[in-house]
C-alpha cells in the first residue's frame, strides 16, 4: 500500500511541474503570484476534482500555488495526449475568491523534416517495380 501512494505522489509531482511550468510567465500568475515558489496538488483534492467534473466535461484539477506576491488555487482541466501533460483552460482563484482565467499559449508543434530521412539512393520508385 505504501508503494502506491509513493508511486502516486510521484506521478503527480511530475504533474504538477509539467504544469506549472506552462503557467509560469502567465500575465495573470505574474500580477497576483510572482515568482511561484511553490505549486503542489493533493490527491484527495485532485480526486474530488475529478469526481465532481460534469459528466463528458475534463475535470478541474486543483494545485495550491504559493508565489513572492500571493498565494490561490490553480483549477487546470487537462488536455489529453502527448507525453507531457497539456493544459486545455486553467484558471487563478485568489484567497478573497476572486477568479481570473490564465491564457495558456499553444503548444508548439515541431516540423518533420521528411527530406532528411532518406537519401534520394534509398527512395524506392513504386512506378518502378516489376
Amino acid at each position: 500500500c505504501g508503494g502506491i501512494a509513493a508511486m502516486t505522489q510521484i506521478g503527480m509531482s511530475a504533474m504538477a511541474g509539467a504544469f506549472q511550468s506552462q503557467i509560469e510567465g502567465s500575465p495573470v500568475i505574474e500580477e497576483h503570484i510572482g515568482e511561484i515558489e511553490s505549486f503542489t496538488g493533493g490527491f484527495f483534492a485532485m480526486m474530488e476534482g475529478a469526481q465532481s467534473a460534469e459528466p463528458g466535461k475534463p475535470p478541474e484539477l486543483p494545485f495550491e500555488v504559493i508565489g513572492s506576491k500571493g498565494t490561490g488555487t490553480v483549477y487546470i482541466q487537462p488536455a489529453g495526449g502527448g507525453q507531457e501533460p497539456g493544459i486545455m483552460s486553467a484558471r487563478l482563484v485568489m484567497s478573497d475568491g476572486q477568479s481570473y482565467p490564465i491564457e495558456i499559449d499553444a503548444p508548439v508543434q515541431e516540423e518533420v523534416d521528411l527530406d532528411g530521412l532518406f537519401d534520394a539512393g534509398e527512395a524506392v520508385d513504386p512506378a518502378a517495380q516489376p
